[in-house]
């Protein structure tokens, strides 16, 4: 069995770190392995078919990530996540933007991280031609996890179409989407990932003079794949972490134009 492990942006961890491949079942079927990384990020561990083993990856300022394999796997490629508590700074692009409605150098971290990595997936999401982040006017507000925006009424017949090409799908509006005074709940979709999807829940004004709102977030419920995060987030303390976020979107393959730094 052959086994590499890489970063979200598909480069080799640094040094040191650790694989181990612990065979599964009985504890008399037992067995350990444990090996240190050689440069080249490849390790050949010797198992036997019809057996069962765990792989671990354990690498400083990473999430520890494991996966379960037959012993007649030939490759095993993991994919290590930065952790958010291991973080020191941020890596932020130099000329960020346009973002309508926002200036960039007046947010904080956190609403930085939370902006590039919607703003990122607004722009990869498309409804037949269109992009979402194509009927977005205006950025009213940048929140720890999500942002308020105005938006184009041509949205509603986006949503119809991404519907009919199950690109999206429809959900109920979750606690912390209430619409504010003089709007009420529209409709609510969500793209189909399993982790970092976008879901958009549009407010639907009550004055005709007024533009609508939509609440718009990337859903990372459940976590990174494979992965053990150590308690409590970096940036924000709260269930939703911008750094989270942005790694399970550079995973991926989505680029947000910023990178969480280590030591």
């Amino acid at each position: 069995m052959i086994i590499t492990a890489r970063d979200v942006y598909g480069e080799l961890l640094p040094s040191p770190y650790t694989v181990t491949v612990e065979r599964l079942g009985r504890p008399a079927a037992g067995g350990l392995l444990a090996k240190d990384v050689p440069p080249s990020g490849r390790v050949d561990a010797e198992t036997a078919p019809h057996s069962f083993y765990r792989v671990r990856v354990v690498c400083e300022g990473h999430a520890q990530v494991s996966r379960n394999v037959g012993g007649s796997t030939d490759r095993v490629e993991l994919v290590v996540p930065v952790e958010p508590s291991a973080v020191v700074g941020f890596s932020w692009p130099t000329h960020p933007g346009p973002f309508p409605g926002v200036v960039f150098e007046e947010l904080d971290d956190r609403q930085r991280g939370t902006l590039l990595n919607i703003w990122a997936k607004l722009w990869q999401v498309s409804l037949g031609v269109t992009p979402v982040g194509a009927y977005v006017d205006r950025i009213l507000e940048v929140r720890p996890d999500r942002l308020i925006c105005g938006v184009s009424p041509e949205l509603f017949s986006a949503f119809e179409l991404g519907l009919e090409l199950d690109v999206l799908e429809l959900v109920s509006s979750a606690v912390g989407h209430e619409p504010p005074a003089g709007f009420t709940n529209g409709p609510s979709v969500k793209t189909l990932e399993e982790i970092g999807g976008l879901q958009v829940s549009i407010f639907e004004s009550l004055d005709p003079g007024v533009p609508h709102l939509a609440d718009i977030d990337v859903d990372e419920e459940r976590g990174f794949p494979h992965a053990v995060r150590a308690a409590g987030h970096h940036l924000t303390g709260q269930k939703t972490d911008p750094v989270e976020v942005q790694q399970i979107l550079e995973a991926q393959g989505i680029s947000t134009g910023w990178r969480p730094l280590l030591v």
